[in-house]
């Protein structure tokens, strides 16, 4: 075995499937050889409407209620927040833009997904650009960078931060989720944890390796939680059922009855949230 672990440097050992851990840091990875043009062919419009979302476009007013929380745990570590520019990684429809571009002075944003940057040209009023964020020209340092349950999916997570680092401002934060291998559901469950998604999921942080990528590229953490978030029944009934089991006439059923119409919160405190600031 010749990779080595791309936060540490350290060797890795086999975990299961296709899954490499660290020895050192406990930084999980895909052991798979996957093209940037295969990773973009999974992100189409079907990813957010059938393949691993029942719709989510329907799903906006939820999804904003969770960014919402995100955004104001953000807003307690920026002062003068209107005076401040905010790019984001992975902004897939524009819903945490459209709630930020109230608070700053400017947003802008990129996503890998040209149906997803169509959709925003058509119904909002936001600058969004589509195509691999490792070759976006810079015109100018943003004071603020978000990745909202993205880093997992990147080919080279390492290569996003370093990137950020280039073109953020001295004090400047970034902010991101994504799920916490080391978390105590992602233990119990094993490889049957929800988050365990290969070739969606490429990479799996627990909260010692997301330290150290960060401070490889001059951050320092200001910030770790384990936030909860809103769900639609909608949308957990569908992936349990149709995406999982092939159960479409069931979820029918259910959906008949009006339960599906609901939310509810849930925090199993397998997501981190973490702020960390530029020195």
């Amino acid at each position: 075995m010749n990779k080595r672990c791309l936060i540490c440097n350290s060797a890795y050992k086999n975990k299961y499937d296709v899954l490499l851990k660290c020895t050192k840091c406990g930084f999980i990875t895909t052991d798979l050889e996957i093209s940037n043009d295969e990773i973009k062919k999974i992100y189409t419009a079907d990813y957010f409407h059938g393949n691993e979302y029942a719709d989510y476009i329907n799903d906006k007013a939820i999804i904003q209620k969770n960014f919402y929380f995100r955004l104001k745990t953000l807003l307690k570590y920026l002062d003068n927040s209107d005076l401040k520019k905010l790019f984001e990684i992975g902004c897939a429809y524009g819903f945490f833009l459209e709630l930020a571009s109230v608070k700053f002075k400017k947003v802008d944003g990129i996503d890998i997904s040209n149906d997803d940057v169509e959709y925003i040209k058509k119904n909002q009023s936001l600058n969004i650009s589509s195509g691999d964020f490792l070759e976006y020209q810079f015109t100018e340092k943003f004071d603020v960078f978000c990745m909202w349950d993205t880093i997992e999916h990147l080919k080279e997570p390492h290569l996003f931060i370093k990137k950020i680092s280039e073109n953020i401002n001295s004090g400047g934060l970034i902010a991101f989720t994504t799920g916490d291998v080391g978390s105590l559901n992602a233990k119990i469950r094993g490889r049957y944890w929800r988050q365990i998604h290969p070739p969606v999921h490429l990479h799996y942080f627990n909260k010692k390796s997301l330290k150290i990528l960060l401070q490889n590229y001059g951050f320092k953490v200001k910030y770790i939680g384990h936030p909860g978030s809103y769900f639609s029944l909608y949308n957990i009934f569908y992936i349990i059922l149709v995406l999982k089991r092939e159960k479409m006439g069931l979820f029918n059923l259910i959906e008949k009855t009006g339960i599906l119409n609901k939310m509810i919160y849930l925090n199993l405190y397998d997501l981190v949230y973490v702020i960390a600031e530029k020195e």
